[in-house]
């Protein structure tokens, strides 16, 4: 695959005698980057066009999240990763057509909603039951907030890892989405829980929760005017260690997290780009870039961030495809036409 590799060799002689070990780097490039487009005509025909893709025949688990609002919906990633499962959008009190149409097509076994029914109303529910028949268990996943609904979910996807958590989670802050957006494809990929954060640090609850599944290592989304600086003293305290991936601005934290993730055996290649000013395309892209190994950028929408466009001209060399999640209205013309220079 692209990227910078170490080839070791030796030769071995018909009465058995071997030369000593050779060594020779090897770099593969690739010689042009595809561009390809996951949009709708809204966000709920994009998240069932990245389903598509990257669940072609269907699935056993499918996750139903609010379109409306992003708490809830944000520790999906860990949950479809555990689960293999692509996550789908609707309206608070209504299942869009193409929604409950990607439900028939997907047939999965289990649905499961995250949100309580302020979220994704009882009505929601019940069309959901009433596309897929009995055959289908449908749960919620849901607390009295968006801190405790993202303390259930978590639970769940460890649970659904029956022992193969590796005890790593992430802390975001619970008043923006950006910084959790940029860890969704590690979320999905390694299948590491979401905690959010209050502005004084996280309840005794949260700490509570972590412990009891054995979360051991934090992650911090942002920098400290996202997420308390007493944060760290307060994991400490509770024996978890912890370390922060940080930037000055959003799309800065974005490549932190993106880099940790490359560092953690995901790559630059079919890299993604989301707008960094709204959560529901990046959300549903960035679960399906987990699922294919690969990391997400933000950006604005109508300007390449010139941070992502120097990070795309590093890894050129190593990026077949540029995923563009959302149309124009979401990455304009401009901030495509910037990439692909870079990248040409």
């Amino acid at each position: 695959r692209p990227g910078a590799h170490t080839l070791r060799y030796r030769a071995v002689d018909v009465a058995g005698n071997e030369s000593a070990v050779g060594v020779q780097a090897v770099t593969v490039r690739v010689s042009a980057t595809t561009k390809t487009t996951f949009s709708g005509r809204d966000r709920y025909e994009t998240a069932v066009r990245v389903a598509k893709a990257s669940h072609p025949t269907g699935a056993r688990t499918v996750l139903l999240a609010s379109g409306v609002n992003w708490p809830d919906a944000m520790g999906g990633a860990a949950l479809s990763g555990a689960t293999d499962a692509p996550i789908l959008l609707s309206n608070t009190d209504l299942l869009p057509a193409v929604t409950r149409d990607e439900l028939v097509r997907l047939a999965p076994a289990k649905v499961l909603i995250l949100g309580g029914t302020s979220a994704l109303s009882t009505g929601v529910e019940g069309a959901v039951r009433s596309a897929l028949g009995p055959g289908t268990s449908v749960e919620r996943l849901w607390g009295a907030d968006r801190y405790s609904t993202a303390v259930a979910i978590a639970t769940r996807a460890v649970a659904e890892q029956g022992g193969g958590f590796d005890g790593t989670a992430y802390v975001a802050t619970g008043a923006s989405f950006a910084d959790a957006l940029a860890a969704a494809p590690l979320s999905s990929a390694f299948s590491r829980p979401l905690y959010l954060s209050g502005p004084t640090g996280l309840s005794a609850t949260t700490v509570a929760a972590m412990k009891n599944v054995g979360v051991t290592d934090v992650v911090i989304l942002g920098g400290t005017g996202a997420v308390p600086a007493g944060i760290e003293a307060q994991l400490t305290a509770a024996g978890i260690a912890s370390t922060r991936a940080q930037g000055a601005t959003r799309y800065a934290t974005a490549l932190a997290v993106a880099r940790l993730g490359v560092a953690g055996g995901l790559a630059w290649d079919h890299l993604a780009l989301a707008n960094g000013t709204g959560f529901a395309d990046a959300l549903c892209g960035g679960v399906m870039q987990g699922h294919s190994g690969s990391v997400l950028l933000l950006t604005p929408g109508t300007s390449l961030d010139p941070g992502v466009e120097a990070e795309l001209g590093s890894q050129a060399d190593f990026i077949s495809e540029i995923r563009y999640l959302g149309g124009l209205s979401a990455l304009s013309q401009s901030v495509r036409d910037t990439a692909a220079a870079v990248l040409h």
